[in-house]
């Protein structure tokens, strides 16, 4: 390395140490540790952020071993755009086991709760509150504050989009047990709450159930045989895996195992039994087993005959436990060893000694549960009978003996579940049978059901049981008190025979034995038919036909007939056929007799098909085997045959007709046809629906092919199933409008046919008889549908579906509008009703729509979706409506807000009705009211009572409002429901929350409006007033009180603020009519007039300040009973002065901050609000926000309190918990009556302690930034602010949405607004706000640099100003944001640029600057919040703003958004022209030959116009437009280099195309053939196989030749980057060779390892970087030894600052020209995150160091801004949604015509002889002798001797020799080159040696021809040899270049002889 070179970095040093010392003051030194994650056994396993539409069902899912506590752990959101917190949840609880030893815990979030990423993230916390995980989707980010802090997150590589499909998911996938072992796979449908799909769990610890070894078997007398074990344990249990390992006790060795397998049964109370044979058991003295579960744990190890100690097996170093019973060579053959006793578990269990066997049974004598013991029951029951009910009773069974003294019958109503009868018993019980007798006790008046029933009770009172009919029901008083019966299962009714009873059948002693039959004859006091005491019965033979069979003429058809005798065995079924069916026949054919006793005997009749059309019967008789001496006992039945004229069958579309009603209305007629739906049974339609098949149809849009079949009246009935094809006889019935066929006869034809298509409905429709067409077919209904009321669903499994929420017309529009009418029909025209198939009122189980139980885990809310609804139209109770025949697609599409939104103030006020809280109940007569002589209302009983008030309380408590308007509470006259009310609500909340506002009865209604508080937050002023006035109560002279009287009250916060009145309501309800025409008024309900009168006195009396407060707030809340556009709302609305637009208006504030859309209560499946908070104008401008919690409204009414009509499984769906907690949703609103400063909503943190809080707050304008143009707002600071330098007296409001106040800077204004963060930025929003005078506040001043940039947080909001100079450092975003960043001290350069990397470079986490020098900084933005300003800001003369130009006195806001601080200027600014721009004309380096580095900033002949995505997509222009702005930038600035050589980046790697074309562009501008470009080098696999992008050379022939093929380095650390290129050239006789690089850049993208960032400023890559550096060393020293040539110049874009490793590896062997050359302040080509610095470079050899004459940066682009580069995306609205005024691109010019500045180097090569290159090849081919092979070396002497030749004086002596022997040295020479070539071609030293003399060889012909032709044409030579002469040069040029020396000494050698014949 020469003495200059080093010399010069080591002045360049100091000066870099000197310039820098203020800044590199204290480096902190820390370390990032790596965050956790992969190993962990407790992880995030289920994600959803985002889906199309609103986003909906937001949840994250943590997974881990099953029991794991997660108590204290937590999920922490973070906002990828800052890093910071935005939401924590805590978890709690214990994860549950799936099944394989893990659990899952979900978190739900609520609607768009969890953000959108791009990116987004989450950390996983435990509970000492280190970080589990911390995942991102989207990219990643490192977090800024929160438990993650200063941790990068880690990207899950999957993600979520708009385009998501609702009910979708990100999943873990895989095996394993740890995060680490799953990958996140797509979104696909969530799993929440299980595991996820394609994931299963290993290495948890299952729970395995609770088995045990329950019988054995292992010796007998004789060969042993039978031998086994049973296992036992709870039903269901699955013994995979499960074992049996046997040991012998001599020595405690296995000596066997037995794999366990199958599903334990239910035999006896949830619990059974499974048999294991298991031959070769020892015999024990002693000998064991160890039953083993399937994670080998030993579960027991007993041993027979003795204990022993196991030495193996699972169960080593246990010892057995003895059962104490044996087995021994005299057992009985069949016998074992069993447990005995009763109970669930081994330890409730006694081995007991050897008897029969009973394995895979339950024991003898025992019993799994609490043995039941024989005691009295009833035995038999009659209450219902056609007409009138006569011998009504009950019999009481049990042992005899047993004396019925003290015991009782209390019969009970299942309407409400109060007794109304009580039975008392007498007697004693007789032996009628084995023990058992029965006595029978008449009761009349037993109630007939739906349901009912009756408690057996003991002297005791003890129940001993509750049974009922006809359904189940709680009982409520008596001794059943609280608990609900079982239903028996049959009943009867109208219709039963007088004389029937139901009875218990079957054998046994107690009731559990026996069933409860049918209605028979009744046996009362004797012993029920078909019944035995233990005794044997002889139930009798039952004969089925199983008929009627219906065949068509033509058809054959057959029907089995059956028999069954649960006691004997059915033997015989014959028959005689009744009619003569010829031609054709009916035989009954031979029998399959029963199995066994209770088996079903078989024959099956069948009919010809030539049987001619009629009616047959044929006579059935079963017998039995019951009488071994002569005929068993029999049954007969009779099979009624039809065959039908098949040309006598009606189309079902001509019996539907195209009408309402049929045509054959009370016709008898014949279909077929096939069975689309099947609703048989009382409990469902007593039906079935028959549609044609589909060839069969008619093409008559207008008739329906489906018809209901009702088969009630068909007696035998015939159980059809869907699919069948079926024929019906009936008659054509029109069922209150239901066509329909009835008292039919119905025949299958054959099963499992293809189904009709169904119709597609969809709605709405345009006439409600548009369904007509469509009943009894089976439909599809595909649409998105919402379930919008379920009013009917509890009582009859109704819900109603439309294609939206319908809104209540006059909750929109004007009552009498035409807009009203409208949607009023078009509501009714697009709903449809699904029901259930079912008629029973209260069905149980109630259906969800997605076809399963409705459930408290599978329930439903209004604006839930359902599609793809399947069934069948049908038509009754005035409606059609779908029948489904399978469950709808179902999302959940408005779940539940487990809280109420926050709405922010200082006190909260809501209003609620309670839904008659009523503390009298409603079963005690006339008795509530003031007066006592009104009729309750409420809770009927005391148990409706508690579950009314747990849920109101659970409502209230989690309201938690300061002031609550109650609406329906009792009307007591001393307030006790209130007072129960408070009492209640504070036993929940805490002691002395609340109180009431005590007025006594208000008003004289049963209930009342009332007032209850929180005295700890708010004061009462002044005494309640109560509007009772007649003209408010009854305005319009009925007589009786309409309205409810309202109750006003004054409150005042507590430490102040100002009072505000609120005033409760309740008018007059829509549904009572007032009966008056003028009143009533169908569109708004009735007494429409009556409340729009009492809304005009309220207001009136409001005026008058009824509670003397003397303040104008006034709040008016409660259900008004009107919508919003209703008459009484706009009476409001206009205040007391009756005028609109005045102080005294009220504001509807649901309306104002909700919308028209929102809604509080749901009436016919239309949506409005009636519930209200309207405030007086003042008040309004208080109210921070409203909102209606949609706990009631948008809930089944199934979920209510109420038990009324329903069964126990409705009752059971009662949570203690706010939903359906009234019908009424409550409507809650936050004021703000207390002044907050300024300086204390901004606090002394960085986020405000009032944030998400409604503050009013007074300050001074100081920036006005108003309209969409700006910032949408205005800064304002408190007058005198309170001295803090550690608060902010200032705040920015940003009024877009809500004030329309045009202030000005000077305004004084008051301010009420929500405190929000708005990505870190303090700020007001949703403001109101009023001017209140002027005032002034001076800037303050702030010096920097600040010791952190977390200082300017004290600023924020403010008014301040900067009086130093601050340098442009920055202005990446100028064109696009308006931002430019500014730097005290000068501009900043990146610290590796001037001294070695030193950790950590960025620790902070706030951007991607250096840490020393942010406290330097400060953003200047322009005050636009528009991207791409119309005008560029802050642009000085001509048309630039350049790094490094100043600004001072710099005034304005401090803001803070997208995590920078900036200023927001208030006053112009100018920027000082301190860095000018250099000339248009390259720097002078000297010398007589250029060589430039040059980016070209992505030169892609292919357009990237979105037709090739990301990230494959290409990087250049984006149209064509755009890429001749960019070739026009290019030329100008190559063009003005004046360099001769330049080294080129960022090309696209497309070959010879990119590089061809800016050529030819070139040459264009130019001249032709000007400019050339080297072609690709060779390389494995090509150029085009490593990178998008590649580097290349171009030249000017003129001036310079290329030697040889250009050259790449195949170095493996280039292969997926930029190879480097080498070229070598001759310049006047002078060989030098440029090496081209484009290192890898700092981009993080994919690394790994060593080349991650290590924070110390190097970036990403730096050790692959290093490895290049070290490469291109290497390839230095190939390329001399090559070309026998030491000079070499390597330039490029090596992505490394000048003190970093990369550069500092190559100052090792090369010399450094930018250090050497270029001023330290200049040392820089690209300004990075302004950070200037070197990125582009050259470097010599040190032979060619001496030739280097100069070297300079030519600043043109990294200091301009990019507005003015090629890029026109700013202006082209073909490419941007809008069109941008940014034009500023001037091609004429070469500044901004990159991202990076050229370098240049100035080469002063002086030049070399020919006869000095021959030397050199002679010397070079000398050196290479000898070889060590002596044919090569032969050669070489050749050479040697032939380029000696080519040098002798003779020819050389003056030019004359030279021209006359000129074509000898060209042949001397070719002969030299013909030996070395093939040599060349070889490989080693030698190979090299001998290319490298061939090269020199060229270099001199090269030089010959080039002079002579020089010469003739210098001598006006002969033109056309001239020409030849230069065509031959040109060609040899081409074959020099290609490396095909040979050709090239020819083609010179004819350019020479050319030339010299020309002159």
């Amino acid at each position: 390395m020469s003495t200059s070179v080093t010399r010069k970095r080591s002045l360049r040093a100091l000066m870099v140490v000197a310039l820098l010392a203020s800044v590199l003051v204290v480096m902190p030194i820390g370390s990032a540790g790596a965050v956790p994650g992969a190993d962990s056994t407790v992880f995030i396993n289920e994600l959803h952020y985002d889906n199309g539409g609103t986003d909906a069902g937001e949840a994250i899912e943590v997974a881990g071993p099953a029991g794991t506590d997660l108590s204290g752990w937590s999920l922490v959101l973070y906002n990828g755009n800052g890093g910071a917190v935005y939401n924590t949840t805590t978890l709690s609880g214990s994860l549950g086991d799936l099944g394989d030893g893990y659990g899952v815990t979900v978190v739900d979030y609520p609607v768009n709760g969890i953000q959108n990423g791009a990116p987004d993230g989450i950390a996983l916390v435990d509970d000492g509150g280190a970080v589990v995980q911390f995942l991102s989707y989207e990219g990643t980010f490192t977090a800024t504050d929160g438990p993650a802090s200063g941790l990068t997150s880690t990207d899950i590589g999957v993600a979520e989009s708009s385009a998501t499909p609702v009910g979708d998911s990100l999943q873990l996938a895989g095996t394993g047990a740890t995060a680490g072992d799953f990958t996140w796979a797509t979104e696909a449908p969530n799993t929440f709450g299980a595991a996820n799909t394609g994931q299963t769990f290993v290495g948890g610890t299952p729970v395995y159930p609770d088995l045990f070894v329950n019988e054995l078997h292992y010796d007998n007398a004789g060969t042993d045989t039978g031998e086994g074990v049973e296992v036992a344990g709870p039903a269901g249990s699955d013994l995979s895996g499960w074992s049996v390992v046997f040991y012998n006790g001599n020595g405690g060795t296995t000596y066997a195992t037995l794999s366990l397998s199958g599903v334990i049964p239910d035999q006896d109370g949830g619990y059974g039994t499974l048999e294991f044979p298991q031959s070769g058991i020892q015999n024990g003295a002693p000998d064991g087993f160890a039953l083993v579960d399937p994670a080998s744990a030993v579960v027991q190890f007993l041993s027979y005959e003795g204990t022993f100690t196991a030495t193996d097996g699972p169960a080593s170093g246990l010892t057995s436990t003895d059962i104490g019973v044996a087995e021994s060579s005299s057992t009985p053959v069949g016998d074992s060893l069993q447990l005995t006793g009763t109970g669930t578990a081994y330890a409730d269990f006694t081995w007991a000694e050897s008897s029969p066997e009973t394995f895979g049974a339950v024991n003898t004598g025992q019993n799994f549960g609490t043995p039941v013991l024989a005691s009295p029951f009833v035995n038999e029951l009659h209450y219902d009978n056609a007409g009138t009910d006569t011998g009504e009773g009950v019999e009481v069974a049990g042992p005899a003996g047993s004396d019925l003294s003290g015991w009782s019958v209390v019969f009970y109503n299942g309407n409400g579940g109060a007794p109304y009868a009580t039975l008392n018993l007498s007697g004693t019980l007789p032996d009628q049978d084995g023990g058992y007798g029965t006595l029978e006790f008449p009761q009349a008046g037993i109630q007939n059901g739906s349901p009912d029933g009756f408690a057996l009770v003991d002297p005791a009172d003890g129940v001993v049981e509750f049974l009922s009919y006809e359904g189940t029901f709680t009982a409520v008083g008596g001794p059943a008190d609280g608990m609900t019966s079982t239903d028996i299962g049959v009943s009867q009714g109208s219709s039963t025979p007088v004389g029937s009873s139901l009875q218990l059948i079957g054998t046994g002693t107690k009731a559990a034995d026996f069933t409860w039959a049918p209605e028979m004859p009744e046996t009362f006091g004797a012993v029920n038919t078909g019944q035995s005491f233990g005794g044997v019965v002889d139930l009798p033979v039952e004969a089925f036909c199983n008929g009627p069979l219906l065949v068509l003429t033509g058809d054959a058809g057959s029907v089995d007939v059956t028999a069954t005798d649960p006691d004997e065995t059915v033997v015989d079924i014959s028959g005689v056929v009744n009619g003569d069916p010829a031609p054709g026949t009916i035989e009954v054919g031979p029998t399959t007799p029963a199995s066994g006793p209770g088996g079903t005997a078989t024959a099956t009749v069948s009919v010809s098909d030539t049987v001619a059309a009629g009616s047959y019967t044929v006579d059935i008789t079963a017998t039995n085997d019951a009488d071994p001496l002569g005929p068993g006992d029999t049954d007969a039945c009779t099979l009624d045959i039809s065959v039908v004229d098949v040309a006598g069958i009606t189309p079902i579309h001509d019996v539907q007709g195209p009408g309402l009603v049929s045509p054959l209305e009370g016709m008898d007629v014949v279909i077929s046809g096939i069975v689309v739906a099947d609703f048989q049974g009382d409990a469902a339609l007593n039906g079935f629906f028959v549609q044609e098949e589909d060839a069969d149809a008619d093409a008559d849009p207008a008739t329906s092919e489906g018809i209901f079949v009702n088969d009630f009246f068909d007696v035998p009935d015939v159980d059809v199933s869907i699919g069948d094809l079926v024929i019906v006889e009936g008659t054509v019935q029109e069922f209150f409008n239901r066509t329909q066929l009835s008292f039919v006869t119905v025949g299958k034809l054959s099963s499992g046919n293809t189904l009709p298509t169904p119709a597609t409905v969809t709605l709405p429709v345009t006439s409600i008889d548009d369904f007509e067409p469509f009943e009894g077919m089976s439909l599809v209904m595909p649409q998105d549908l919402t379930i919008s009321e379920y009013f009917n669903f509890d009582r009859f499994g109704e819900i109603v579906l439309t294609t939206g929420r319908h809104n209540q017309p006059t909750a929109i529009f004007e009552p009498g509008s035409a807009e009203a009418a409208e949607l009023a029909t078009a509501n009714a025209l697009d709903r449809l009703t699904l029901d259930d198939g079912r008629t029973s009122q209260n069905p149980d189980p109630a259906i969800h729509p997605n076809g399963l139980e409705f459930t408290l885990d599978n329930l439903f809310r209004g604006g839930d979706l359902v599609s793809n609804v399947v069934g069948v139209m049908d038509y009754s109770f005035s409606q059609y409506r779908v029948q489904p025949t399978g469950g709808a697609d179902y999302v959940s599409a408005n779940p539940r807000q487990l809280a109420p939104d926050d709405v922010g103030g200082t006190m909260e006020v809501a209003a609620f009705n309670v839904l008659n809280y009523f503390s009298t109940l409603d079963d005690s007569g006339p008795i509530c009211g003031p007066l006592g002589d009104q009729g309750c209302r409420g809770a009927d009983n005391a148990n409706e009572f508690t579950r009314q008030r747990d849920k109101i309380f659970e409502a209230l408590s989690d309201i938690d409002a300061d002031v609550v308007g109650l609406i329906e509470i009792e009307n007591h006259a001393t307030d006790e429901a209130l007072i129960d009310l408070v009492d209640g609500l504070n036993a929940v909340v805490g002691a002395g929350t609340y109180d009431y506002v005590a007025t006594g009865p208000a008003g004289p209604d049963v209930i009342k409006v009332a007032f209850i508080y929180k005295p700890a937050t708010v004061a009462l002023v002044g005494a309640p007033a109560v509007l009772d006035d007649p003209a408010f109560l009854d305005p319009r002279g009925y007589g009786d009180a309409k309205n409810r009287a309202a109750v006003a009250q004054t409150f005042e916060e507590i430490g102040g603020g100002d009072p505000v009145t609120v005033v409760v309501n309740h008018l007059k309800s829509k549904g009572t009519p007032c009966g008056d025409p003028v009143d009533d008024n169908p569109e708004t309900g009735s007494c429409n007039l009556t409340r729009t009168l009492a809304a005009e006195a309220l207001a009136d009396w409001m005026a008058t300040d009824p509670t003397g407060s003397g303040d104008g707030d006034v709040l008016i809340i409660g259900d008004l009973n009107a919508y919003d556009k209703e008459d009484p709302i706009d009476a409001l609305r206009r205040g007391a002065d009756d005028i609109a637009g005045t102080a005294d208006d009220y504001t509807d504030l649901v309306l104002r901050d909700l919308g028209e859309e929102a809604y509080s209560y749901v009436f016919s499946g239309q949506w409005g609000y009636l519930d209200y908070a309207m405030a007086i104008q003042q008040t309004a401008a208080k109210v921070t926000d409203t909102t209606v919690w949609h706990i009631n409204a948008d809930e089944p009414d199934i979920l209510d309190y109420d038990t009324s009509f329903k069964k126990p499984a409705q009752q059971a769906l009662y949570e203690k918990n706010a939903f359906r907690s009234s019908d009424h949703d409550p409507v809650i609103v936050g004021l703000a009556m207390t002044q907050v400063p300024i300086y204390d909503i901004q606090g002394d943190g960085d986020a405000s302690p009032y944030e998400g809080e409604v503050v009013t707050t007074t300050g001074v304008v100081t920036g006005d930034f108003q309209g969409d143009e700006a910032l949408r707002g205005f800064y304002a600071q408190d007058v005198d602010g309170d001295g803090d330098p550690a608060t902010s007296d200032g705040i920015f409001v940003f009024d877009r949405f809500s004030s329309d106040v045009d202030v000005s800077v000077g305004d004084l204004v008051e301010i009420t607004g929500e405190v929000d963060e708005f990505f870190g930025e303090t700020q007001l929003t949703d403001v109101t706000v009023t001017i209140v005078g002027t005032s002034a506040v001076p800037p303050t001043a702030i010096a920097m640099p600040v010791t952190d940039q977390a200082d300017f947080e004290a600023y924020e909001g403010m008014l301040v100003t900067f009086p130093q100079a601050l340098s442009a450092t920055d202005h990446f975003n100028l064109h696009r944001f308006g931002e430019v960043d500014l730097a005290a001290g000068g501009r900043q350069f990146q610290p590796t640029n001037v001294v070695s990397p030193v950790f950590p470079f960025d620790d902070n986490g706030i951007s991607s600057v250096a840490d020393i020098l942010e406290p330097y900084r400060i953003l200047l933005d322009d005050g636009n919040r528009n991207q791409f300003p119309d005008e560029v800001p802050y642009l000085r003369p001509p048309g630039t703003l350049r790094l490094g130009d100043t600004v001072t006195g710099l005034t304005g806001n401090m803001a803070f958004s997208f995590s920078r601080y900036r200023i927001n200027p208030t006053q112009d600014v100018e920027f000082a022209p301190v860095n000018l721009r250099p000339g248009e004309v390259a720097p002078d380096v000297g010398g007589d030959l250029r060589v430039a580095t040059y980016n070209l900033l992505n030169y892609w002949t292919t357009i990237d116009d979105g037709s090739i995505p990301f990230p494959d997509s290409p990087r250049g222009a984006d149209s064509d437009a755009e890429f001749e702005r960019q070739q026009a930038k290019a030329v100008r600035a190559i063009l003005a280099m004046d360099a001769q050589i330049i080294g080129l980046q960022e090309l696209e790697n497309n070959g010879p195309t990119a590089i061809g074309d800016l050529v030819n562009a070139l040459n264009d501008a130019t001249a032709p053939g000007t400019w050339a470009a080297v072609p690709d080098a060779a390389y494995p696999g090509g150029i085009e196989g490593t990178n998008a992008i590649k580097v290349g050379i171009i030249y000017q022939p003129a001036v310079v030749a290329p030697l040889g093929l250009p050259v790449a380095d195949p170095a493996p650390v280039f292969a997926e980057d930029r190879p480097p290129v080498a070229q070598t050239f001759v310049a006047d006789g002078e060989v030098f060779t440029v090496m081209v690089n484009h290192f890898k850049s700092k981009g993080c993208s994919d690394a790994t390892g060593g080349d991650t960032d290590q924070n110390d400023g190097q970036g990403c890559y730096n050790e692959r970087r290093t490895n290049q550096a070290a490469a291109v060393l290497d390839f230095v020293a190939e390329l001399q030894a090559a070309t026998g040539d030491d000079d070499v110049l390597v330039i490029g874009d090596l992505n490394s600052y000048l003190a970093e490793d990369p550069i500092t590896e190559l100052d090792t062997g090369l010399d450094n020209l930018v250090d050497a050359y270029v001023d330290p302040t200049d040392q820089y080509s690209f300004v990075f995150f302004g950070m200037a610095g070197m990125l582009d470079y050259a470097f010599s050899t040190e032979a060619l160091t001496s030739k280097v004459t100069g070297t300079a940066v030519w600043h043109i682009n990294a200091d301009e801004p990019r507005v003015l580069d090629y890029n026109d995306d700013i202006v082209d609205p073909g490419e941007r949604s809008s069109e941008f005024m940014q034009e500023l691109f001037d091609p004429t010019i070469v500044y901004r015509s990159s991202d990076h500045d050229p370098v240049i180097v100035g080469l002063e090569l002086g030049g070399t002889s020919a006869m000095d290159l021959k030397r050199e090849a002679k010397a070079k081919v000398a050196d290479l002798i000898p070889s060590g092979d002596s044919v090569v070396d032969e050669s070489l002497s050749f050479a040697e001797s032939r380029i000696s030749q080519s040098l002798r004086s003779t020819y050389w002596r003056n030019a004359n020799a030279l021209r006359n022997n000129g074509a000898a040295v060209f042949t001397h020479e070719w002969n030299a080159a013909s030996a070395l070539d093939p040599i060349a071609a070889g490989e080693g030293s030698t190979a090299i040696g001998a290319g490298a003399a061939e090269s020199k060889l060229v270099a001199a012909d090269y030089l010959l021809a080039r002079y002579e032709l020089e010469r003739a044409i210098a001598a006006s030579g002969n033109p056309a040899k001239i020409a030849e002469a230069e065509d031959a040069f040109a060609s040899g040029e081409a074959a020099m270049a290609a490396g095909d020396y040979l050709a090239a000494i020819s083609y010179y050698r004819w350019a020479w002889i050319r030339a010299r014949q020309a002159t």
